[in-house]
């Protein structure tokens, strides 16, 4: 069951690199909601990062395309590799997509109506 929120933020550890961790946000059909956006670089080893998005006007966000640094988890971090993990991941309340209630409702009372007839039989 697909859903949206209308907040998506996350707790970054280790960005010392800007631009190479990066939040992309998606809407409804998978349309980009803006362009990917870069999350803070902080200068030192053992940092956390903050990357958080609010729409005011309500959920939009159906999905979200996280890149965390430019090489995988290594003992090579540092000078141009910016070894980046997650931490925390902070959303507001899920809401189901237009028509899913519906949907489920049907499908539930399908189910009622299918088990009274067996019933009968």
């Amino acid at each position: 069951m697909a859903a949206a929120v209308s907040a998506f933020g996350v707790v970054f550890s280790d960005v010392e690199l800007q631009s190479t961790t990066t939040n992309q946000l998606f809407g409804l059909g998978d349309v980009p909601l803006g362009r990917p956006l870069p999350v803070p670089a902080a200068p030192r080893d053992a940092t956390f990062s903050f990357l958080g998005v609010l729409f005011e006007e309500g959920p939009v966000i159906t999905r979200v395309r996280i890149a965390t640094g430019n090489t995988p988890p290594s003992m090579a971090d540092g000078g141009r590799f910016d070894v980046v993990t997650m931490a925390d991941f902070i959303y507001s309340e899920p809401v189901p997509e237009p028509g899913t209630r519906a949907r489920v409702a049907l499908g539930l009372a399908g189910l009622a109506v299918k088990g009274h007839a067996s019933r009968r039989a």
